[in-house]
């Protein structure tokens, strides 16, 4: 039997980030705490559809990021990676557990 799973992800995080800005160029590095509320659902072949939302057990994620400056905005690119998750039952997931995350854009600096 083919059996469907999908899946919706929405990260919460809250952390410290050093940055260190020079002329130009932006350097940062932190590290935060997450937590993934998520919904998912299994399709079966049959048209049953079982699912429901749930939470990940709180994590350690560490940030680091590049900028660059021009005039009074900066264009960056950081990047995040979960490191670590406590024990849960529910999710099985413990210990090293990966996870890339990323962002591309812009800012005003005042």
């Amino acid at each position: 039997e083919t059996i469907q799973i999908r899946g919706i992800f929405f990260p919460i995080e809250a952390g410290a980030t050093y940055t260190q800005r020079g002329p130009r160029w932006s350097l940062g590095a932190g590290i935060g705490l997450v937590l993934v509320p998520y919904g998912l659902s299994a399709t079966y072949e049959a048209g049953r559809t079982a699912g429901g939302p749930g939470l990940s057990a709180p994590g350690v994620v560490a940030r680091g990021g590049l900028g660059y400056r021009f005039g009074q905005a900066e264009a960056f690119l950081e990047a995040g990676y979960l490191l670590y998750t406590l024990p849960a039952s529910l999710v099985g997931i413990s210990g090293h557990a990966g996870g890339l995350t990323g962002a591309l854009g812009y800012r005003l600096l005042y």
